[in-house]
């Protein structure tokens, strides 16, 4: 399929059933602290900001085995047992916000567990339909998904209400409206040291994609990326 508006449309999600929990990967890692310089930054600025490009994203993965390991740190693929972060959906990335909640609020396991079922059903509604290879496009994944969400996944979307009500408590940093801001409050709390940010973990802690090239829609939690080079 092309991918445009026109092909774009909900399928049917009366066979999805949710798959087990991805836990998150872990809080406080401490992988992108290196000698005081801001890896979460230059790999965002590499990699998802404005000036963006492949290479820039691939030279920055290849500068040591510090900035290999944070980019692995930050961005993992839908497929992997334990997710960062930010997700690679093939195609485009999006926030972990099930996973930020599961490391923010010990207590918000079941909210994490829905947030992260009604991903999975519009994931199966929309991305085989509504395949990503531009902003344009990945505006057109969203609708769709958006529509899911009052279709076939609207229980699923009731479940997951409770990650749009978390203002005041201790996983508020989940819900930030843009995709950058999402970044810059959630990436600290998996990949750098505990005392970037001020969240108590707790004691339960366990364009097309190209690596490059993005184009961050901040009124989205998602960013279309250059569809050249392959998922990490």
């Amino acid at each position: 399929m092309s991918g445009d508006a026109s092909s774009c449309q909900v399928g049917a999600v009366d066979t999805y059933v949710p798959g087990l929990y991805q836990p998150a990967t872990g809080a406080w890692q401490g992988v992108c602290v290196a000698s005081g310089q801001d890896l979460i930054g230059q790999y965002y600025d590499a990699c998802f900001g404005n000036d963006a490009t492949p290479a820039a994203c691939g030279a920055f993965k290849a500068t040591s085995s510090e900035t290999a390991m944070c980019a692995a740190c930050i961005l993992t693929p839908v497929s992997a047992t334990r997710l960062g972060p930010i997700i690679d959906y093939g195609g485009f990335v999006g926030r972990n916000t099930a996973g930020c909640i599961q490391l923010a609020d010990p207590d918000g396991m079941p909210c994490a567990t829905a947030v992260q079922a009604l991903t999975g059903c519009e994931l199966q509604a929309c991305q085989a339909n509504c395949p990503v290879t531009s902003v344009a496009s990945l505006q057109a994944y969203l609708q769709c998904a958006a529509d899911a969400d009052s279709s076939g996944c609207a229980s699923y979307s009731a479940m997951a209400a409770c990650g749009q009500a978390l203002d005041g408590g201790p996983a508020s940093i989940c819900d930030s409206a843009a995709f950058k801001d999402f970044y810059d409050a959630v990436v600290p709390l998996f990949c750098g040291q505990r005392a970037t940010l001020d969240v108590d973990a707790g004691s339960s802690l366990y364009p097309p994609f190209t690596d490059g090239s993005a184009a961050t829609v901040q009124e989205n939690d998602a960013a279309a990326v250059d569809s050249e080079g392959s998922a990490d």
